[in-house]
């Protein structure tokens, strides 16, 4: 998998009219990604069979009569449609301070190799130099200009070799850290080319009072979930990436939690790309649904109203209790029955203690007032399964990252796609 970190220029559309002819503008985005190495590893003239693939240093040079050859393995995915490489880099970190050296860099024809067996005895050849950089004491990482090789995605093996013959430089291996934030990299620099729709005269596009689009759709993200990155960043990011300005931005909210906050406000008044907000609120949160029907939740109810009323003024859709089928417990009195939640969420949007029907639309939830288990049918309760068990297997991919491939698919891929024809077949059959 590869993590990006993005520097772009994009366009700035939000909504895209349906069904008019539209001429295009073509706008570039570049960005940077990095990968790490796969296999990273060294070989000693004196240790011939010895491996150093789980060390969490490379080391090259010579010293005390033993010459020290670092190998490394990158593996370059493919690439975003309308995507293509132009410029690539090799970075290795150093391990502490490095003696007065010229480090080489070399090309590795072959990558059939594994960190886990590589040795001095089965080392593979070294051919062309790809680069060379030189190092003095207050050196933190080497840098390899790559870009005339790494052209494509791809496997790619190199050999470095060090000048100095009485001292070894130590570099970080990727053992020193893990397989997606430390060790050797390719910094790769991708650019995408967007064909992005440019409005006709008079078509653009617009809401109404209940944030109906005139044309096209509303389009947007929730963006940074499960992660630590604010949300108003990691939109802005995604929309670098998708290479088209959001017209929704969607965020979650929870128990007392006062909100549109000032970054989400800010989101929807910035005047080159205004957004709509979309936010979900757990009025429940901390308490259960009927108690929220029953008045239990009003002081809570009552103060957002007043802070709404109060810092913002525009018209945005509220979902209350986002995907509330996970929260159903269809136990009698359990007060988290689907009858429960339609009481909540009637009683919210009607009742006094929410005065905002003048600014804030609503989105209805479709509710059959009954348990949705105890009448899934067989075909749903497989599907479910089927998915939990896919899901089970890359999770086990993740954890233990199996290196083998075969048409370029590792084990956790194929152990997937024999057990999807599996799952459809068993499907077909469940359905006759």
């Amino acid at each position: 998998m590869l993590a990006g970190a993005s520097v772009a220029v994009t366009v700035t559309l939000g909504l895209a009219p349906a069904g008019v002819a539209q001429a295009t503008t073509t706008t570039s985005t570049v960005t940077t990604v990095r990968t790490y190495a796969t296999d990273d590893t060294y070989v000693s003239s004196t240790r011939h069979a010895t491996t150093f693939g789980a060390a969490d240093k490379l080391v090259v040079g010579r010293s005390g009569g033993e010459t020290r050859t670092s190998y490394l393995k990158f593996t370059v995915r493919a690439l975003p449609a309308g995507s293509r490489l132009t410029g690539a880099q090799v970075r290795l970190p150093l391990a502490g301070r490095p003696p007065a050296s010229t480090l080489t860099l070399l090309r590795v024809p072959s990558t059939r190799w594994s960190e886990r067996t590589l040795t001095a005895g089965r080392a593979p050849r070294a051919g062309s130099v790809v680069g060379r950089t030189t190092l003095s004491a207050r050196s933190t990482v080497a840098v390899f200009d790559v870009g005339r090789v790494v052209t494509k995605p791809g496997t790619y093996a190199f050999a470095l070799r060090s000048s100095a013959t009485a001292a070894v430089t130590r570099l970080r291996s990727v053992e020193y850290g893990d397989r997606t934030t430390g060790g050797p990299e390719i910094r790769l620099t991708v650019r995408r080319s967007v064909a992005a729709p440019v409005p006709a005269a008079g078509g653009t596009c617009t809401v109404d009072a209940l944030l109906v689009p005139s044309c096209g759709v509303l389009w947007g993200a929730a963006a940074g979930g499960f992660t630590d990155t604010p949300r108003d960043q990691a939109l802005k990011a995604w929309e670098q990436t998708t290479g088209r300005t959001a017209a929704i931005f969607h965020a979650y909210h929870k128990g007392n939690e006062l909100f549109p906050t000032k970054s989400e406000i800010a989101m929807t008044q910035d005047p080159a790309r205004p957004r709509v907000l979309l936010l979900n609120w757990k009025v429940a949160y901390g308490t259960t649904w009927a108690k929220v029907a029953a008045g239990g939740q009003d002081a809570r109810i009552d103060a957002w109203s007043a802070y709404v009323k109060k810092t913002y003024s525009q018209k945005f859709f509220l979902a209350l209790h986002h995907e509330p089928e996970n929260d159903v417990n269809a136990t009698a009195g359990s007060g988290m029955t689907a009858k429960d939640y339609a009481a909540m969420y009637r009683y919210v949007i009607q009742g006094p203690q929410l005065t905002l029907t003048d600014r804030v639309f609503l989105l209805a939830t479709v509710l059959s007032g009954q348990a949705v288990l105890p009448r899934a049918h067989n075909t749903d309760i497989y599907l479910t399964a089927l998915g939990g068990l896919l899901t089970i297997v890359y999770m086990i991919g993740l954890v233990f990252r199996p290196r083998r491939q075969w048409a370029r698919m590792g084990l956790d891929s194929v152990a997937v796609l024999v057990l999807y024809a599996l799952g459809i077949t068993g499907l077909a059959l469940i359905a006759s």
